[in-house]
């Protein structure tokens, strides 16, 4: 029996040593696990920037009602947009999706302050939604689209942006502190990015703060409340406008910065419906 016990222990041994040995095989398991890889970057990413180009529009497929628009577009790196048009302060506003080189919209809507083909008292805005449209990163946006009002018009159309490198350019509070002017406006910002606003047209005056968005990117997130404005603009008394910015630097010395802003209040708030948008361009 003693044998026995013996010749068991024997073989418990060598296993034990051959589990436990100094392996061969160059498998070292007692180092800790490498780390996963980093996420892929959001594919909205691709549409980021700051473009410019044209927007063409026609009502209703009818023949003579084509139309050319300027067109500025601010997109962050999440998605949200603002197209700034020429038209008299008009903006496309909502929030982009990138598929592969898809674009796409989660929501959209296209506001106006002063709606150049509504002539009745409806509501000035209408849905925007694109029927396709594709992103070549730090090329171009391209795509068409469908745009439906309360009057039942629609509008359809397409757009060709292209890439604006000054969406490169670093933002910072330093950066953007100033004292920045328009014809009858004045906006200050500060050294933390508190804002302060005056209109000698309006009487306006309103106040807010500035947020980066990202340090290495040439956007800015703003929001402006409005106090003591009179005659028709005083239906924008109280109200929140946020929205977007980016600052346009003169490094020539002949010439000024440019500050362009382009805001509006939610869609929620009852009010007249010219009062929606607050674009402003100043120079400091």
């Amino acid at each position: 029996m003693q044998k026995v016990d013996a010749y068991l222990r024997g073989i418990l041994l060598t296993a034990l040593a051959g589990c436990s040995g100094g392996g061969g095989s160059g498998d070292d398991s007692s180092g800790p696990p490498p780390p996963p890889p980093p996420p892929p970057p959001p594919p909205t990413m691709a549409a980021a920037g700051i473009w410019a180009g044209e927007l063409e529009v026609e009502t209703n497929g009818q023949t003579g009602t084509r139309t050319v628009l300027e067109v500025r577009a601010l997109v962050t790196a999440d998605g949200e947009f603002r197209w700034i048009l020429d038209e008299i302060g008009q903006q496309i506003v909502g929030r982009l999706l990138v598929e592969g080189g898809e674009l796409r919209t989660s929501y959209g809507l296209m506001w106006y302050e002063f709606p150049w083909w509504i002539t009745s008292d409806s509501e000035s805005q209408g849905t925007f939604d694109l029927v396709d449209g594709s992103v070549e990163e730090h090329v171009s946006l391209k795509g068409t689209f469908q745009s439906t009002w309360p009057d039942t018009s629609e509008r359809v159309g397409s757009f060709s942006l292209e890439y604006d490198p000054s969406y490169e350019l670093d933002s910072s509070y330093a950066v953007l502190a100033g004292t920045y002017t328009g014809a009858n406006e004045t906006l200050a910002i500060g050294d933390a990015g508190e804002l302060f606003y005056q209109s000698s047209a309006t009487g306006c005056v309103g106040n807010g703060d500035t947020q980066l968005i990202r340090p290495e990117s040439n956007l800015y997130s703003m929001r402006i409340e409005l106090h003591s404005c009179t005659g028709a603009d005083a239906a924008r008394n109280g109200l929140p406008y946020t929205g977007l910015a980016y600052l346009v630097p003169n490094y020539t010395g002949f010439g000024n910065d440019v500050l362009e802003l382009a805001m509006s209040i939610p869609l929620s708030a009852s009010i007249a419906t010219d009062h929606f948008l607050r674009n402003l361009s100043l120079s400091r």
